[in-house]
């Protein structure tokens, strides 16, 4: 099978194109370790085990068996599989922050059959006895590995409901879980991931221990002291350049003010009263938002509780300086829109940052669900009202980064992390 499935024969067998490139470079490589009676690949009955270890429901388990048998039928689909389970799984030089093709996997349209449909949740089952092993030599409680999985059946759902059929496609997400990137915690969800926002952040060593973010070198950002490429950048904004320079007694930069924008002119800040305490490639957790519930102000400090125990007890190596977090629930603006709604603790927990490429995205996708003229919106609920109003007064709702820093955790809940700039 490994000679007849090749590269280019695998791709036009199953019509995958560009999304297939990663592959190409090292297919043949991973063709080359492939057994075709190895097991690798869950059997219908592994797969049962599976799923009643993670606690699906019997129905979504019968359906994830039949994906399994019918995918194990289709010697095309086995040897993608392979690759995947190759790459994701198998080199040892795989870390949680190190890029991987998960993210590549292939499409599951509704027009798919059904072995095409429940291909990546096929995927995702074939990581699970190293996802266990893994997790009980670090000595994870086996209830936080089932419940990190949960994902799978919540997305099937999601699947019917937008297509009315069952399929899975959010492999390249729960890709995340089976790889140890991201792990539940109550109302959030947690990664090992490493510093990339693009600032630098230090804080004063004495009196109210201000917390300032600078600009790191080589942004680009229009007049305003946003990105140049956020959403509705004017055509003719020259845009501006940023630098960052230090020495052993000063640094040298372009700090965040309010509203989460960059100054144009830089400030010096004197080493010996400031000290650096974030920048590019620190350790860090990455927060993500699941689409479910409330944001529940104790549920959150409960998530943010458990992670400041959880990662130091099972990933001691992964010594996180800080967490941080990439949403529209992020925006400031949702504090002042909101005042003391879960909504604005959550966004008032965090330092706020510009991010690249900012819009408002999310906020039709996850808000609105999916993007409409705004006369025709969903108000339905107070969020949503809030939302469509701010825009049709022109308001521009951000994608916004956010950081709080490890030692400020257990002061935000509700407490606000304002950037006081400088």
């Amino acid at each position: 099978m490994s000679n007849a499935w090749t590269y280019t024969a695998t791709c036009q067998t199953l019509g995958l194109t560009n999304q297939m490139e990663w592959f190409r470079t090292q297919w043949d490589q991973a063709a080359e370790a492939f057994d075709p009676a190895g097991d690798w690949l869950p059997t219908e009955a592994q797969a049962a085990e599976y799923c009643a270890w993670i606690g699906m429901t019997d129905e979504v388990s019968r359906l994830v068996v039949q994906g399994v048998r019918e995918v194990r039928h289709k010697p095309a689909l086995v040897m993608l599989a392979w690759q995947y389970y190759w790459a994701m799984f198998l080199p040892a030089a795989i870390r949680p922050w190190t890029p991987v093709p998960w993210f590549m996997l292939p499409p599951a349209p509704p027009e798919q059959d059904f072995a095409g449909r429940m291909f990546q949740a096929v995927v995702i089952l074939s990581g699970i006895p190293r996802y266990r092993t893994e997790h009980a030599a670090r000595g994870i409680p086996e209830k936080i590995s089932r419940d990190n999985l949960l994902g799978i059946e919540l997305w099937m759902h999601n699947y019917r409901q937008r297509f009315g059929q069952w399929g899975f496609d959010r492999g390249s997400w729960l890709a995340n879980h089976i790889t140890d990137r991201l792990v539940r915690m109550q109302r959030l969800e947690f990664g090992l991931s490493r510093f990339a926002f693009g600032f630098t952040l230090l804080r004063e060593r004495c009196g109210e221990h201000r917390v300032v973010a600078l600009a790191d070198s080589g942004l680009r950002l229009r007049q305003d002291g946003r990105y140049q490429n956020a959403q509705g950048t004017p055509a003719d904004d020259p845009g501006w350049g940023t630098y960052l320079m230090g020495n052993e007694k000063t640094i040298t930069g372009y700090p965040v003010v309010e509203p989460n924008v960059v100054a144009r002119e830089p400030v010096t800040l004197d080493l010996s009263q400031w000290e650096v305490v974030l920048q590019a490639g620190d350790p860090v957790l990455d927060i993500h938002i699941p689409a479910r519930g409330k944001m529940d102000i104790a549920a959150c400090d409960e998530s943010f509780a458990q992670a400041m125990t959880f990662f130091p007890r099972y990933y001691p190596e992964h010594v996180f300086k800080a967490f941080t977090c990439g949403s529209w629930l992020v925006d400031p603006q949702l504090a002042q829109q909101m005042p003391g709604s879960n909504m604005a603790h959550f966004a008032q927990r965090y330092h706020h940052l510009p991010a690249d490429g900012a819009n408002d995205g999310q906020v039709y996708d996850l808000g609105l669900g999916g993007r409409c003229p705004l006369d025709k919106a969903p108000k339905d609920t107070t969020l949503r009202r809030i939302l469509v109003e701010h825009m049709g007064k022109g308001g521009q709702w951000w994608y916004t980064n956010g950081v709080i820093l490890r030692e400020e955790c257990a002061a935000t809940a509700g407490g606000h992390r304002r950037l006081p700039g400088v």
